[in-house]
């Protein structure tokens, strides 16, 4: 289910309009289906995660893991995407998690983020 947009929004640029109080940590390759741990972008993630009042987390179901032509063997997020969330709320109480996905997801960590806005394939920007 991949989302053919005329133009599209990136979260990082829209909250770069608002504040330059922020800092950004990807915490993972946003380019593999999530299975391979890259343990420096995860512990500066969590470092960030430590320092700030806020936490937000952007994860989801990459292009790999989903799509019209197969049928996933299970609801997992893949595994560093699930792991981060874990990390990172057992470090800052005020997480947020932004699902972007076009099917279901187990949520196993649901209870542990102050906030989860399931955002699906948002779709083209206006």
């Amino acid at each position: 289910s991949e989302v053919k947009a005329f133009k599209i929004d990136c979260a990082f640029d829209r909250i770069g309009m608002y504040t330059d109080n922020f800092t950004y940590s990807p915490g993972y390759k946003h380019d593999d289906d999530g299975e391979e741990i890259d343990q420096t972008m995860m512990e500066e993630a969590v470092e960030a995660a430590k320092k700030s009042s806020v936490a937000v987390i952007f994860c989801g179901l990459p292009g790999i893991c989903e799509s019209e032509g197969f049928d996933r063997p299970n609801l997992s997020m893949p595994p560093v995407h699930s792991i981060l969330i874990e990390k990172v709320t057992a470090v800052n109480p005020n997480t947020i998690v932004i699902l972007s996905n076009g099917q279901a997801v187990a949520m196993p960590w649901a209870d542990e983020p102050k906030a989860i806005l399931e955002g699906y394939l948002s779709g083209q920007a206006s």
